[in-house]
């Protein structure tokens, strides 16, 4: 093993040209060790960051879509808050590896939306009446079940804003059909 390694060593130090070329290699080397340990390091704080964004931004969404459920001990209503959340996962997926797809999905919303119209935008006026009597407590508080209507209104329309901004969709505030934008609190700074 040893007269193996004089003679290795023997034939890179005889000549200049071959030190030359031996000296090129292990700097070369070196230099790229220490760009991939940097890169390595460099992209391994970015994913840890965008990991910890992405937890606090879902565990918020849990935590405001489900208090509701929790404190009525409602287990399903829970299940379906979390199976709600996983599907965001999933639209944001599809937005970060097809984002071509992004006119698609607002499509898809703009038509979805179209489902909470008052009843001067084409929306069923019995039904509406009927609501509002109803969770009013009877004709004589009608007023006090709009205020409640409106109020549950607000709340949905800003889980379903933060779940969009979730899912990577924060610009359809802008583009969000106006009778259920109408109920959005301000965007925050």
């Amino acid at each position: 093993m040893l007269h193996f390694l004089k003679s290795i060593i023997g034939f890179w130090f005889k000549a200049i040209h071959r030190q030359l070329i031996l000296a090129f290699v292990l700097s070369t080397a070196l230099l790229m060790l220490v760009f991939a340990h940097s890169l390595i390091r460099h992209e391994a704080g970015f994913l840890e960051s965008r990991s910890v964004e992405q937890a606090t931004a879902l565990a918020h969404t849990l935590a405001v879509s489900s208090a509701s459920w929790a404190l009525a001990d409602d287990v399903v209503g829970l299940q379906e808050v979390v199976l709600s959340v996983g599907n965001l996962l999933h639209l944001r997926y599809v937005l970060e590896h097809a984002p071509e797809r992004r006119e698609e999905i607002h499509h898809y919303l703009d038509r979805a939306e179209q489902l909470f119209g008052h009843p001067a935008d084409g929306g069923n006026a019995g039904l509406q009446e009927a609501l509002l009597i109803t969770m009013g407590g009877g004709k004589k508080n009608i007023d006090r079940g709009a205020q409640l209507a409106m109020a549950l209104n607000k709340k949905q329309a800003n889980e379903y804003m933060h779940r969009l901004e979730v899912a990577g969709l924060g610009d359809r505030r802008y583009r969000m059909n106006p009778a259920l934008a109408m109920a959005l609190d301000p965007p925050k700074a």
